[in-house]
């Protein structure tokens, strides 16, 4: 085993491993980025290990020396003919002047044209994508079937028909599954009907060096390795193209409404906009602690009082909290500020903001939108301090309108009498969150409006001018999960600061969730905020509704992950 450990070198720009001194390997000036070569001595110790020798060494190096592993019975096969077609035709991987962006399920409909058995009467066709399926008939004639975005098409390559069948044996006994290839030919359908290009020159653009897997099921694996993931599984594909149809969507009708997408920091000397443990870091320079941003809010308010009346922002936030099926560190949100407007606007302005990426998500071809009840108006309204005084005692609401703190026994009394364990911090505002998650958040399944939250709730939102103690806020719940926060913001700088007080309170009190004031916030406020609704949705959270997923990973791209050992 040892000497097959040191008879191996993987070349190229960044990794070497150890080889024998004795036998050095020849790298051709000719290939601008070798792939993967190997000397006789290798090849032939390689060739003469048992399987299960080879197994044994690929897993106890780096995954990716399992390169090594093409061949069914000799794993130097697939080298030796890599080698071999590169020394007598050149790079295999060279980009053809020829190629451009290509449709494989367009090209397929246009060959489902022609008759059974015959060629569509067009100009050849040259198509690009990579290999999911060989199917060898002869050693003069294969077929593959190639895949890309758009979908599939089968490729039939025969000796008789290539331009080059002196190139056409060493071609195809080099091409395997995963490689991604050129295909020149005419396009037309088999006597079965399957739509295929009847190919008279191919090409290896880039090979595939990994043995791809028939399933992948292995969930951290998914994760972990995310181009195998999608290679193997196209769904993960499909979500990411619905993310971007929602962010564009929405990116859309905003500034048909006249909004101006503006960029805030993402590193700050203080994040606030939201309750959250932020994540800090050091700068070196300035030699002072920075951290990542909970929430663009205060960024875009200051921004509403300089006079730009409507902005927007879609970006990554930071949370340093758990992992769980609808929570990641890092996630995508989208909040906007409208100045001179009311509170009202906010709820019709978010149904059609949700009807509508949702109705685009089903041109799209993902229905389960219209099996939530996204893609209509109506959505129901609940009222929090309603469904709040249901359970808790008159006294104790009345405690926790006017003075909050007082009003922890009571709240305290009602989680033991509904079964509920509060978290390690007992403030007013962690009680009542805990209450209503359980009480409210959780029994909106149907798209539902939730209103007249508690103010110690919404220490950025204006007070009800009917319903003291109540917040006007907004916040729109399906099948449990939040997808919009919205107010009429706070206006006055005296007030806010009341606000920030009472959170450093409860930040001492154990709640290290509870953000530290923000002054430089409030002598912003002192300019003069004009009337203005904010509002904020999780892009994460409606692609995993419209998309039917039920783990955030599932519509992330790179999800968070681990360090591996």
């Amino acid at each position: 085993m040892q000497s097959l450990l040191e008879s191996v070198r993987i070349v190229d720009s960044r990794r070497w491993l150890p080889e024998t001194s004795a036998d050095k390997l020849r790298v051709s000036h000719e290939h601008p980025k070798p792939r993967v070569l190997a000397t006789s001595t290798s090849l032939s110790v390689i060739s003469q290990c048992p399987m299960r020798v080879v197994s044994r060494v690929a897993h106890s190096l780096r995954p990716w020396l399992w390169q090594l592993r093409r061949a069914n019975s000799h794993v130097a096969t697939r080298l030796s003919l890599l080698k071999d077609y590169e020394s007598e035709f050149g790079p295999s991987y060279t980009v053809p002047s020829s190629i451009e962006p290509t449709q494989l399920s367009r090209h397929a409909t246009f060959a489902a044209t022609a008759d059974l058995g015959s060629k569509v009467a067009a100009k050849p066709t040259t198509i690009c994508g990579r290999v999911y399926s060989k199917r060898t008939a002869s050693t003069k004639l294969h077929f593959y079937d190639l895949r890309d975005a758009s979908g599939k098409l089968q490729v039939l390559a025969s000796k008789a028909a290539s331009t080059d069948p002196e190139r056409f044996s060493s071609l195809h006994a080099t091409l395997r599954k995963g490689d991604v290839i050129e295909v020149h030919g005419q396009l037309g359908r088999t006597k079965r009907g399957e739509p295929t290009l009847f190919a008279t020159q191919a090409q290896l653009l880039s090979p595939c060096l990994h043995d791809l897997p028939e399933q992948l099921e292995d969930k951290e694996v998914q994760v972990r390795d995310r181009p195998l993931h999608m290679l193997i599984n196209p769904s993960l594909g499909q979500t990411l193209k619905l993310r971007h149809t929602v962010v564009s969507t929405l990116r859309k009708y905003l500034c048909q409404q006249d909004f101006v997408e503006v960029e805030t920091p993402v590193l700050a000397s203080l994040a606030g906009g939201a309750t959250a443990r932020p994540f800090v870091t050091q700068h070196n320079a300035l030699n002072a602690d920075l951290q990542l941003r909970i929430a663009p809010e205060l960024y875009l308010k200051r921004l509403v009082i300089g006079g730009l009346d409507r902005v927007f922002e879609i970006g990554k936030v930071f949370r340093n909290e758990g992992v769980d099926s609808s929570h990641n560190p890092e996630f995508t949100t989208c909040e906007f500020y409208m100045a001179y407007a009311r509170f009202d606007h906010l709820l019709s302005m978010t149904t059609a903001i949700v009807t509508g990426i949702a109705q685009a998500a089903i041109t799209a071809g993902f229905s389960h939108a219209e099996r939530l009840g996204l893609a209509k108006d109506g959505f129901d309204v609940v009222s929090y301090l309603d469904v709040l005084s249901q359970h808790v005692d008159s006294a104790t609401m009345a405690q926790l309108r006017t003075d909050p703190e007082a009003a922890v026994s009571g709240l305290l009394q009602a989680c033991t009498e509904l079964n509920i364990r509060p978290d390690e911090a007992k403030t007013a505002a962690a009680l009542v969150d805990k209450l209503g998650s359980v009480l409210v958040e959780d029994k909106c399944i149907k798209p539902t409006f939730v209103i007249d939250h508690p103010l110690v709730l919404s220490p950025l939102a204006m007070e009800h001018p009917t319903k003291p103690g109540a917040a006007l806020r907004m916040e729109l719940f399906v099948q449990g999960l939040e997808l919009c926060n919205a107010y009429q913001e706070l206006t006055s700088p005296d007030e806010q600061r009341e606000r920030f007080l009472a959170q450093l309170r409860a930040r001492q009190d154990g709640d290290d969730e509870s953000p530290v004031p923000d002054e430089d916030y409030c002598r912003a406020l002192e300019y003069g905020l004009p009337p203005t609704v904010g509002w904020g949705m999780g892009i994460d959270r409606l692609v995993m509704l419209l998309s039917d997923q039920h783990h955030i990973r599932d519509v992330l791209s790179f999800p968070v992950v681990n360090a591996k050992s």
